[in-house]
């Protein structure tokens, strides 16, 4: 990994790892009171309560351990400058269990439900309720609309469409448009309760707004819009009509009689009864809102929470705006400073995942999953330069090793990582796929003072970028505007782009009819109107529909070994590294691995295999290869010290034989009664560090139950930054080792419980994250880096966490570094034992 510094801010995310506790709190979806105990644990706003009476001289950091289970929220979960940590010392709201399992809803079940109408059912969920979105066992529906939109929407790709193209009436108007016959019967229609999602400004396809309806004269086609789009109406604007109830035909539709308060939806699967059918109550989650620019809050943790489902809305935030500014998020943050959102997972977000808006300083997004966005994954926006209160106060965030898939479902004026008027940031191993726009985007306003340029030296490396502008045209995958002066250049390096390009649904093209100008296009990276003196170097782009990069007249950009340019040298680009670190939370997904795709040409097949090009809903890359000839076989050659094999597995699935270095090592069958994709079916760890080779050969034998004996290559993935417990070094006469054990890294662990007993491990990196098992008879430990205590860590929970991460060490200088593990001998009061183990270690490598 390269190493970058930005002035006055550190390359990578701070550490984790917090010097003793002062203070542990527990919460439960049943808690009650103010003792907060594992016993009797108090609900969040109750701990959030009792911590607010000891916090103001902290000894050491204060954890709130938040017990698995479903926590739903019907009003924000706020905190202020009083919530704030001291003393250098942060406030933890932490998953207690395993990682994810403490979820936070943004809605509630809908129940109650009887047939209206054929496939349409309804339920009472009481006059005056108002919510915009609505979701299906986890996924979202539709407001009723036309036409009626594509079955893989928010399966395979973001794409909104099918879209009608609206017909010439005036180039100029930003209210009203015409309709082509055919296209709408607006009988009965009741416009007040109806909006129209369209792109203005023609051909550029790019800008999109949500607006209501005013009036239908469906005797001259027209429809007029209660506010201005941002550009005239043009010939070939994109758009569809939602919000009524004749409206609604297709599975997966819904709509809301407010006045009756009556909630109508087309089910897509039956009986009703069986679903789970969630109404958000929330825009926002949390709030992390100081009173001032000098009241902050600060020095607060997020860290292993799921956050699932809010409220998107039924208009732009303001006439000529778009939802890309609208102010909600799950996780909604101003007046900040060191707040840390860690571990997460974000999903189903009416409108972002997480925002932090105006003044906002020093703060981390570290190893989350973001997913389903109804418009942005994280946007990081501070004030314009025509706000009277501008001044450079939005920065020196980091934001690294986050998954992020599906953005824009709702608005595609959108990305997966949105900047503006924000500076001095490192973004980096980052992995974001299927955005309706940008993956990565933003800017400044273009042609203001050199002292109100704000986004400014600002760190891009490492990002892995997959299936962008796949709703929009005039796209980039990486796309920035706006004027930038020399000293204040920012970076883009080691990155790569795959895919970008319209979705069929998009209705968009590169040929248009007589008269009508074609779409503006899409690459992969693409700085747009004076975004000057960028540094761009180790850049692969591939499958981009126009092109790789576009430059729009811009000037003194310096370009290094990028795909599109002379000379270009794939071997300078660190794909190895490139996207999650190791220690990405193992349950969100693939971090960590160095994956090959089954259609890579890192794989080797051997016989008559085929390639499936999808798209494959679930699939890594949406595609697949596969063959059923015994023999048939592929291989891999990887460097690490652990290997992952996934296939969809499914009823015509047969066996094959896996080799590790040219010795058998499993016979692995992938038969399953129905499709499951991305499935791992075999997982060979505890290999020795250095160059190893998998083969996969088909056999000829096959599960009884199964039709077929196909076998399928999704992907294969590499990692040598799991160290097992049986790889440190022990030391005193007191460590015993335990094998067999469910739920830890290779079954095994070691422990001790004798005050001085230590053991320790010298790697390579950037940083490091011990695995333990936590139990009620778990004790305390100091942690070394370089021979320096750098934490205590109490390993006691009431109830045994398998690899749970007790420690976590980031942003060290890349090089050799030893991490030590030194026994005390004491405990937590409630604990009945000293015991410390280790499952092992994941190293962030250099």
């Amino acid at each position: 990994m390269a190493l970058f510094w930005i002035p006055n801010m550190p390359p990578f995310a701070a550490s984790t790892a917090h010097a003793g506790v002062q203070a542990t709190y527990y919460v439960s979806p049943t808690g009650s009171g103010s003792t907060c105990s594992s016993a009797s644990p108090c609900s969040l706003t109750g701990a959030q309560s009792v911590v607010r009476t000891v916090n103001s001289n902290m000894t050491g950091d204060i954890i709130v351990y938040i017990m698995p289970g479903n926590y739903t929220v019907t009003s924000p979960i706020t905190f202020d400058e009083s919530d704030s940590g001291t003393n250098g010392h942060t406030i933890r709201y932490k998953n207690y269990g395993p990682v994810g399992s403490a979820v936070f809803l943004g809605g509630r079940a809908v129940t109650g439900w009887t047939q209206y109408s054929g496939n349409i059912y309804r339920a009472d969920v009481g006059a005056g309720r108002v919510f915009n979105d609505l979701f299906e066992n986890g996924r979202r529906a539709v407001k009723a609309r036309t036409p009626n939109v594509s079955s893989s929407y928010g399966v395979t790709t973001t794409s909104q469409g099918p879209w009608l193209k609206n017909i010439a009436y005036s180039d100029t108007s930003t209210t009203t448009f015409k309709y082509n016959t055919g296209d709408l019967d607006p009988t009965g229609w009741n416009p007040a309760t109806m909006q129209a999602q369209i792109f203005s400004g023609g051909y550029y396809n790019w800008d999109e707004n949500l607006i209501p309806l005013s009036s239908v004269d469906s005797a001259n086609h027209l429809i007029t819009l209660s506010q201005n789009t941002p550009y005239g109406l043009t010939p070939g604007g994109r758009y569809f009509v939602q919000g009524d109830l004749s409206l609604l035909d297709a599975p997966g539709e819904y709509y809301l009689d407010q006045a009756g308060g009556y909630l109508y939806y087309y089910p897509r699967s039956t009986p009703i009864q069986d679903q789970t059918i969630i109404a958000p109550t929330v825009k926002d989650i949390f709030r992390f809102v100081g009173s001032s620019q000098t009241s902050l809050v600060h020095d607060v943790a997020l860290q292993g929470l799921s956050l699932d489902y809010s409220d998107f809305v039924d208009q732009d935030p303001a006439p000529g705006s778009n939802l890309v500014r609208a102010p909600d998020a799950m996780i909604y943050l101003t007046n900040t400073q060191r707040i840390t959102i860690e571990d997460c997972h974000l999903r189903n977000a009416g409108l972002t995942g997480i925002f932090m808006h105006r003044f906002n300083e020093n703060n981390t997004v570290y190893g989350n999953w973001i997913e389903q966005s109804g418009v942005n994954g994280i946007s990081v926006i501070g004030y314009d330069p025509s706000d009277p209160a501008t001044a450079d106060v939005n920065n020196s965030h980091v934001i690294e090793n986050n998954k992020i898939d599906f953005v824009g479902v709702h608005g595609s004026y959108s990305a997966g990582i949105y900047m503006l008027f924000t500076g001095k940031n490192t973004v980096s191993h980052n992995q974001i796929s299927h955005g309706a726009r940008w993956l990565i985007g933003g800017g400044t306003v273009p042609d203001i003072p050199v002292s109100q340029q704000y986004f400014a030296n600002n760190y891009f490396g490492y990002n892995d970028l997959y299936a962008a502008c796949e709703d929009t045209a005039d796209c980039g995958a990486f796309y920035f505007f706006g004027s930038v002066y020399q000293a204040q250049a920012n970076t883009i390096e080691q990155t790569t782009v795959d895919t970008a390009r319209w979705n069929v649904n998009s209705g968009l093209s590169e040929t248009a009819p007589s008269g009508v100008q074609p779409n503006i296009g899409v690459w992969g990276i693409y700085f747009d109107n004076a975004s000057n003196y960028w540094k761009a170097s180790n850049i692969n782009v591939k499958n981009a529909q126009t092109g790789a990069y576009l430059n729009n007249g811009n000037s003194n950009e310096t370009l290094t070994n990028v795909s599109w340019g002379t000379g270009y040298n794939d071997s300078l680009v660190d794909h190895k590294n490139i996207g999650l670190l190791p220690d990405f939370p193992s349950a969100y997904g693939n971090g960590g691995y160095t994956w090959a795709n089954d259609s890579d040409a890192q794989l080797t097949y051997t016989g008559s295999w085929a390639h499936n090009p999808g798209p494959l809903a679930g699939d890594m890359n949406d595609d697949e290869t596969y063959t059923d000839t015994p023999g048939d076989s592929v291989q891999y050659t990887f460097d690490g010290t652990e290997v992952k094999w996934v296939t969809s597995t499914s009823n015509n699935r047969g066996k094959a034989d896996v080799y590790i270095d040219g010795v058998l090592d499993a016979t692995v069958d992938t038969y399953t009664a129905g499709t499951v994709r991305q499935s791992v079916v075999y997982d060979k760890g505890g290999l020795s560090s250095g160059q190893h080779t998998i083969k996969i050969v088909v056999s000829s034998s096959k599960n009884a139950d199964s039709g077929g004996n196909y076998i399928v290559v999704d992907g294969i993935g590499a990692t040598s930054n799991h160290v097992n417990d049986d790889l440190v070094t022990y030391s005193g006469s007191g460590w015993s080792v335990n094998t067999g054990l469910s739920g830890n890294y290779l079954g095994d662990e070691h422990y001790a419980n004798t005050s001085g007993n230590s053991c320790q491990y010298t790697f390579n990196g950037t940083g490091v994250k011990w695995l333990a098992s936590t139990s009620n008879n778990r004790g305390e430990a100091d942690v070394y880096i370089d021979g320096v205590l750098d934490s205590t860590v109490d390993l006691y929970t009431a109830s045994t966490v398998r690899q749970n991460a007790v420690y976590s060490k980031r942003g060290l200088i890349p090089g050799p570094h030893t991490i030590k593990i030194v026994v005390k001998g004491s405990h937590d009061s409630t604990s009945g034992g000293t015991y410390v183990t280790v499952d092992g270690l994941i190293v962030v490598p250099a």
